[in-house]
Parts: structure tokens; sequence; C-alpha cells
């Protein structure tokens, strides 16, 4: 429960990061561009937006990754394979490594979802047939004890 708060938390602090880089460098392109300020000067800032933009999105997929992949490991669910490309996307900027791409995020979603479905499915079946015992034993002491009157 408290590392599902703490995931959210920082995950939030990284999109409103993310919100406030973006309207920074909005405001900041605006203002060189009213100054008339040379066209290689507000591309620079373009570059730093996206350098900016791009570390925060490694970040939030690295951090989004880590818990898939301890869910994942939890539960013991297979992840795609590191090497494959289509799962996987190198990080550049952030720092070394690797996270899931989009496609690798729905499937550790798709198998931890049914993992769990699973595991819950046998759980139903058997409170359901600890409770029909538990009303046929009190509908049975109901019983026995109208008939000792």
């Amino acid at each position: 429960m408290l590392e599902t708060t703490k995931y959210h938390y920082c995950l939030k602090k990284l999109y409103k990061e993310q919100q406030k880089t973006s309207n920074l460098y909005s405001h900041l392109i605006v203002d060189a561009k009213n100054k008339k300020k040379p066209q290689d000067e507000i591309e620079k800032l373009r570059s730093e937006e996206m350098n900016e933009s791009q570390i925060i999105d490694e970040k939030i997929g690295s951090l989004v990754t880590q818990r898939l992949c301890k869910k994942a490991d939890q539960l013991m669910v297979p992840i795609p394979d590191y090497h494959d490309e289509e799962y996987w996307n190198d990080m550049c900027v952030y720092r070394q490594g690797r996270i899931l791409t989009t496609k690798g995020v729905c499937e550790v979603k798709k198998a931890i979802r049914a993992e769990k479905r699973e595991r819950r499915e046998g759980f139903v079946v058997w409170m359901a047939a600890l409770t029909g015992i538990i009303g046929a034993i009190t509908g049975l002491v109901a019983v026995v004890a109208v008939w000792k009157r």
C-alpha cells in the first residue's frame, strides 16, 4: 500500500515537472520571438526544451518499468526479452539502461492482470464453497435448535 502511494506520488510529481518545463520553455520562446531574438537562439531554446522533456520522459519510463518488473517478478510473470527492440528502448539522456516501450508496458500489464485473475478465481471458488458450507451448518443448527424445544 505504501509503495503504491509512493509510486503514484513520484509519478504525479514527474508529470507536474514535465508540465512546468513545457510552460517555462513556451514562455521563453514566445518572449524570444517578441523581442525579435535571432532564430538560432530560439532553436537553442527549443533544443533545451526537448532535452529537458526527454530527461523527464526517461525518468517516467524508468519508474514505470521498475514498478512493472517488480510486480511481474513478485507474481512470477515473465517479462519480454530484454534485447527485443519491440518491447524495450534504450535510455540515452537520463542514465544508461533500458525502459519498456508502450507495447512492452501493455504486454507486461496484460500478463500481470491475467495472473491476478487466475489467482483470484481459485480464491473465489473456495470462498463460494466455504460460504455454502457455513450456510448449511447454520441452517442445520437452526433446525436442531427448533427441534429440541
